[in-house]
């Protein structure tokens, strides 16, 4: 299956799809799961080649992800940390 998540290239959609399941397979919900994402897509954004990992459209798209697979409930949990 293919992902996009904003990033620039297929390998960056790759690396952010292991994080959304990394978040999945913690179990976290709401709050933790998305720090948990935020964090990670914070980690991969200071590789090179993935800077925009922290760029708001991928961030969109990974929150959008995690709320499709029942982590997060947008109401309560805040997009912006």
């Amino acid at each position: 299956m293919r992902y996009d998540y904003a990033m620039f290239t297929p390998a960056g959609n790759r690396e952010v799809q292991k994080i959304v399941e990394t978040v999945q397979d913690t179990k976290l919900k709401n709050n933790d799961a998305w720090s948990l994402a935020y964090n990670e897509l914070d980690i991969l954004s200071q590789r090179e080649g993935f800077t925009e990992a922290m760029d708001t459209d991928v961030r969109d798209h990974v929150y959008c992800a995690l709320q499709r697979l029942k982590i997060i409930d947008d109401y309560e949990t805040d997009f912006f940390l």
